[in-house]
């Protein structure tokens, strides 16, 4: 029996900067990076997108970006989940607990993941997978939602991480209530 056994090594934040991209870039190229998620919002996502293009073995996903970063749609459009600027709130606990009990942020938020869903499909790449900045893809809202919005965008995988808490505890004890 001939099994095909193989590790998929991701790299978030592409698009963030033209920095992370080069460095996406190299451990691909020269390492064992196989897979990557793009920021849509990123300073750098229009270098990552056409960098992509460049490396067809190196698998895309959507890196949703609800916490620490820009909004796609405009902040008239989802004054709940975004300030003036368009900025997306930089404490992920809040955000989380908006996101569950604030109907009108659930109602935003639909249509905000909508709208980074759309400009992945309209930059011409394979949605490889789905994940979310700081893991906020696994809140039970988003997830949802992904699951609603998984044929027409054909999703077929999300990421569910799995890591051991004690060791991020160890490690870096700041901001605990996020890694819970």
């Amino acid at each position: 029996m001939n099994k095909s056994h193989f590790l998929i090594i991701n790299a978030d934040d592409f698009g963030f900067s033209q920095g992370v991209n080069a460095a996406i870039i190299q451990a691909h190229e020269e390492g064992i990076l196989t897979s990557t998620s793009l920021m849509v919002t990123g300073d750098a996502a229009q270098e990552a997108i056409a960098l992509a293009k460049n490396h067809p073995h190196l698998a895309v996903g959507l890196h949703l970006v609800l916490v620490c970063g820009k909004s796609v749609l405009p902040p008239a459009q989802i004054p709940h989940l975004v300030d003036s600027q368009g900025n997306f709130s930089h404490n992920p606990t809040q955000a989380g607990l908006n996101y569950q009990f604030n109907q009108a942020t659930r109602a935003e938020l639909r249509l905000e993941i909508y709208a980074q869903l759309e400009k992945f499909r309209d930059s011409g790449l394979n949605l490889a997978h789905v994940d979310g900045h700081l893991h906020l893809h696994v809140h039970p809202v988003i997830l949802n939602i992904l699951t609603e919005f998984a044929a027409e965008f054909k999703i077929k995988f999300i990421r569910l991480p799995s890591e051991e808490l004690t060791k991020n505890l160890k490690v870096d004890r700041r901001n605990l209530l996020t890694k819970i």
